[in-house]
């Protein structure tokens, strides 16, 4: 987000109302600033009407947790405020501006914003479009990540894994290293348990798909086995640094 005056503002270009949400029992965000580009201008028209929404370049919403239930070892983990990391062209800017002033005694300011904007028609294609050129670029270095880039995120969650412990964590240590260099950063919230402590796995809990879900202290996934339907016997091995799980 860039401060400008109000002489650099060119026509044409759209003000985006905007709002906070407050979440107080959220453990991440606590209030996120809601914005509204299907608000109508003078014109009877809003950015949204005049915004492509882009193909469809991400694998359907099925395939991909149907693939999810067919792996031995899964993962999940999401792209931590992934529309804020992708800049938009400076010239498509003018489109995104808000006015802002932190109370009525002070005088109105201008600012745009200078990437990917929730709300906006574009913004899922454009995300999504990102990781998809991420993965083409990265084909060679790091195969197994771009792979699961190209076929197993759905905007900003990933859902994948592999049969062999090893390649799962290959799989995860790529993805995490293509993503950081990026500049986007893979976590998950809600707190997870150290290896020292000792989790009890219920296959049959309802609530929980495929098995008992663990949730890592120092890497960026949420670490899950696909049980079978009766589970007598459950041996603990150790994953990668602090994760615990259970496998047949």
């Amino acid at each position: 987000m860039t401060k400008i005056s109000a002489d650099a503002i060119r026509s044409p270009h759209y003000f985006i109302p905007h709002h906070c949400v407050q979440r107080p029992e959220s453990t991440t965000t606590k209030l996120r600033v809601v914005f509204d580009a299907s608000a109508k201008t003078s014109s009877s028209h809003s950015l949204n009407d005049l915004m492509y929404t882009g193909p469809t370049v991400q694998s359907d919403l099925f395939s991909i947790p149907l693939r999810f239930r067919l792996l031995k070892y899964v993962f999940t983990t999401d792209v931590e405020k992934m529309y804020r990391q992708v800049l938009i062209s400076p010239e498509d800017r003018q489109f995104q501006l808000i006015i802002w002033r932190k109370d009525v005694t002070q005088p109105i300011t201008y600012y745009q914003l200078n990437t990917v904007t929730y709300g906006t028609r574009a913004a899922p294609y454009l995300a999504t479009k990102c990781l998809q050129r991420l993965a083409k670029e990265n084909a060679i270095r790091y195969p197994l990540a771009s792979q699961f880039l190209q076929e197993n995120f759905y905007v900003d969650d990933g859902l994948g894994g592999a049969d062999s412990l090893v390649m799962a964590v290959n799989l995860q240590q790529q993805l995490i290293q293509v993503m950081k260099d990026s500049g986007f950063n893979l976590h998950n919230s809600g707190m997870g348990w150290r290896r020292e402590q000792a989790v009890e796995c219920d296959p049959c809990n309802p609530g929980i798909v495929g098995g008992q879900i663990l949730l890592s202290s120092t890497t960026p996934f949420k670490i899950v086995l696909n049980f079978a339907a009766h589970v007598e016997n459950k041996v603990a091995v150790d994953l990668v640094a602090d994760i615990r799980i259970f496998i047949v």
